[in-house]
């Protein structure tokens, strides 16, 4: 196992649809062996429905209150719950190319099937409104985001990566193996 040095044991990722936020919580679950909290778990409900937001903060209270973890999705619902107990933010702010293609090929190759990191019943297909959201993410969410960021609490360490080859730069810097 290995210790993420500079992250500490609760880690926030957030990014626009099509980052990579889950891979990325997949591979640092696999170094560390932190359970992962998928955020479209919580929030969506079967056939892709959204939870009411005082449901979403319920249901995220009791998977953030114990323990290590990495916590990753597009969340607004719920946010300062995260963050409030987080001790690292990681922020990837991709492209809107990089994005858009991700989604197309995560579409293509999932097409029809409910990937495990979704609420059961949420099949992956072409959906017209995704894109949108990358795009209302990047022009949007993005400076708020940022925001966000700078104005966390003291104790939380942030982080804005703008590319997967920083991505893996960091990710190595940041691996210690644990004694």
């Amino acid at each position: 196992m290995h210790r993420l040095r500079d992250l500490g044991d609760r880690i926030l990722i957030v990014g626009p649809p099509g980052a990579g936020k889950t891979t990325f919580a997949l591979r640092l679950a696999e170094l560390t062996g932190f359970p992962v909290v998928h955020f479209d778990r919580v929030q969506f409900t079967e056939g892709w429905g959204m939870r009411p937001g005082d449901e979403v903060v319920a249901h995220l209270h009791p998977l953030l209150d114990d323990g290590n973890w990495i916590a990753e999705g597009d969340i607004n619902t719920g946010y300062a719950a995260a963050v409030s107990r987080a001790d690292a933010i990681v922020c990837l702010d991709y492209s809107l190319c990089r994005c858009f293609c991700r989604y197309f090929l995560r579409t293509v190759f999932n097409y029809g099937r409910v990937r495990p990191e979704v609420a059961d019943g949420c099949a992956d297909r072409f959906e017209s409104r995704l894109p949108w959201r990358i795009v209302q993410w990047i022009r949007q969410r993005r400076n708020r985001t940022i925001r966000r960021l700078t104005t966390a609490p003291s104790h939380v360490r942030t982080f804005r990566v703008r590319s997967p080859r920083q991505l893996a730069v960091l990710t190595e810097n940041w691996l210690v193996l644990q004694q």
